[in-house]
């Protein structure tokens, strides 16, 4: 490329093209830096003791998760940090420090890169396995893009209900059985909630809202394999709402529909099995942040209806919405900060602009206090005690890898928000706080990654990461380069993040598909969960003597809930499932309590029963194919003690 060429002016010399360059450079600073004292951050956690762990606690950190889970001590805090610093690095390298030399950044972009690589989370294919595919995929893949971008250049306002529809029946297909011990998880807290427990007296995993929605299968008598349903319509309302958002926001219909082509494949086909069939990982869990955003759009970012989504989901949905609050009052820092970095002689003054921010926003940020109140006086804490230990304990936390694709993420939203400072004189005030709320939303949800630093959360939470991409090449698509060749990569450029989406989850589609079509063989459009045989149960009921005192403890995929519901045996205890409990310390005298009262303690695994047996006081054992029961017959005038030897019986 010669150097006098208007190709490498604009690659190179174009203030645009260099804020690029140093905004890219920044990552590759905060990836040295924080790789540098990275040991310090992970050291900032103190690991439990493992004899303070019940069995299945201890194996998901030494057994399930081997080598991935990681001390990742502050991690989450510093990598969140880092994000704001280097989206304040683009705004302030957009008003000043704009005659550095680009060359410097140009070295640092490219150390970034040989030093993280580029993997795309998750992918299956594109590095994997499928080699010797590629012809055929290739062509296929070649021709469904070819198809997208015929029919997004031909766009009828009727064919969006068209595309919607054909994008529903991946959406209501299984390719998968659902997770029994995922959905335990909702279905134990709901169980416990329609059988009279108090919410405070009840550890909500997945949040209130979801087991509040599992609590009226229950109540209304419907199959529970129907709430897989809830999930498959989660994922398909996440993409109308997406398209809605696109079809308002972006100026070119074309980019809404390339973006919900590729949230689509992104939010179904990365994974080993259904997002919905782990429902931890379903948009019904994950994806309120469009929502927010859409009401935020449509209503403005200062409506009361805002804060009153926020302080909804405060209550029901606790995790996250202290995630999107805590992005609210990030997003109001954000937007002051942008209106106080203006060139010399634009500046606003501090004072007036604070007091026009607290009228504007003083409602919203009532609103979220009065969440935080109700939360308090429902659950009588704000975080619960489980959520604290489960924080604490780091189980499955992993540390964010130097090859991880994150760090590509956090350019991205870094860029986007540099940008649209950049054009924020060709946007309307309402596009420009928008947007910025949309940035604070996506480095909050990423919280969820940064918890849990799994590659395949990444998709997970792609959803705003990729919209915020769209809006960045929105900006540039209305800023309409003068040169032929840079408008048509960046015209093809949406184009090629679809086909590439396409081509490094392309073993995800198989399965799926492959998967659809196996059940479809079936004549059903779900999988039903795993219950336990009637002979197993009629087992259950002959070892305990047909009481309706039995407590069922085991690491299996879900049994525990589904014999204790298909036993109708009442719930007991805090955390729902049993597999919820944290702490050995907690559990032994809870397991005694029951045995006091006449309880029998049944479990299939003989490691979880040599583990938690030894602790507690009973007076007989019975093992019998397969299962080990223990009893309590109370005696007067005797105190057991973990001497005395129990009566043990075995067929």
């Amino acid at each position: 490329m010669p150097v006098n060429s208007k190709a490498f002016y604009y690659l190179f010399r174009h203030p645009y093209a260099q804020l690029g360059w140093w905004i890219g450079a920044g990552v590759s600073v905060v990836h040295v830096l924080f790789y540098q004292f990275a040991e310090l951050i992970w050291d900032q956690w103190t690991p439990p003791k493992p004899e303070t762990l019940t069995p299945t606690i201890a194996y998901g950190l030494t057994g399930l998760y081997t080598n991935q889970t990681e001390p990742d001590g502050i991690e989450a805090f510093v990598l969140h940090g880092s994000m704001w610093i280097l989206v304040g690095w683009g705004l302030v390298k957009t008003v000043y420090l704009k005659n550095w030399s680009v060359w410097p950044a140009v070295g640092l972009c490219v150390l970034f890169f040989f030093r993280a690589g580029f993997h795309p989370p998750a992918d299956g294919f594109l590095f994997g396995t499928g080699v010797r595919y590629y012809p055929v995929v290739l062509l296929g893949l070649s021709a469904f893009v070819a198809g997208v971008v015929w029919l997004s250049n031909h766009y009828k306002p009727w064919h969006a209900w068209l595309w919607l529809a054909a994008l529903a029946v991946p959406c209501f297909i299984a390719g998968a059985g659902p997770s029994d011990w995922d959905y335990s998880f909702v279905f134990a807290p709901a169980y416990a909630l329609v059988s009279g427990i108090s919410i405070k007296a009840i550890y909500f995993q997945y949040d209130l809202l979801l087991s509040g929605l599992a609590a009226l299968f229950f109540k209304w008598h419907i199959d529970l394999n129907y709430f897989q349903v809830l999930g498959q319509a989660s994922v398909w309302i996440f993409c109308v709402l997406i398209f809605w958002w696109g079809k308002e926001v972006f100026q070119d219909l074309r980019l809404a529909l390339y973006l919900l082509v590729v949230v689509f494949i992104m939010r179904l086909f990365p994974y080993y099995t259904d997002t919905y069939a782990e429902f931890q990982m379903s948009p019904l869990r994950l994806d309120w942040w469009i929502v927010v955003a859409l009401l935020a759009w449509k209503k403005g970012t200062d409506h009361w209806s805002v804060g009153l989504l926020l302080a909804f989901l405060l209550v029901l949905h606790r995790s996250f919405g202290i995630f999107y609050s805590i992005a609210y009052v990030e997003y109001i820092v954000l937007a002051m900060g942008s209106e106080l970095l203006a060139p010399s002689g634009q500046k606003t003054k501090f004072l007036p602009l604070v007091q026009t921010y607290v009228r504007r926003y003083a409602i919203n940020v009532i609103l979220l206090g009065t969440g935080l109140i109700v939360t308090y006086l429902i659950f009588g804490n704000v975080l619960s005690p489980g959520m604290k230990i489960y924080q604490s304990l780091k189980i499955g936390f992993m540390r964010v890898a130097p090859t991880s694709f994150f760090w590509y993420i956090i350019g991205i939203i870094a860029l986007t928000g540099a940008t649209l400072f950049r054009f924020k004189e060709e946007v309307s005030l309402q596009y420009r706080e928008a947007v910025f709320l949309l940035m604070a939303l996506t480095i909050c949800n990423l919280f969820y990654f940064l918890g849990r630093s799994h590659e395949h959360n990444l998709p997970n939470t792609s959803g705003p990461v990729f919209v915020l991409l769209f809006v960045w090449i929105d900006l540039l698509w209305r800023r309409k380069m003068p040169i032929r060749s840079i408008r048509r990569v960046l015209y093809w450029l949406p184009v090629g993040i679809l086909w590439f989406s396409g081509l490094a989850y392309m073993v995800g589609i198989k399965d799926k598909l492959s998967g659809m079509v196996t059940n479809l063989k079936h004549r059903q459009t779900m999988y039903s969960f795993q219950h336990p045989s009637s002979e197993k149960r009629a087992m259950v009921r002959q070892l305990t003597n047909h009481s309706s005192k039995v407590y069922f403890y085991d690491q299996s995929l879900g049994r525990n809930f589904w014999y204790t519901l298909d036993g109708q045996y009442p719930p007991v205890g805090y955390y729902q499932p049993y597999s919820a409990w944290p702490l050995l310390t907690e559990l032994i005298p809870f397991f005694q309590n029951l045995l006091d009262e006449g309880y029998y303690l049944v479990t299939e695994t003989p490691s979880e029963a040599a583990a938690i047996l030894p602790h507690l006081r009973y007076t007989s054992k019975v093992t019998k194919d397969g299962f080990i029961v223990v009893h309590a017959i109370p005696q007067p005038n005797r105190s057991l003690s973990t001497s005395d030897s129990p009566k043990t019986t075995s067929h």
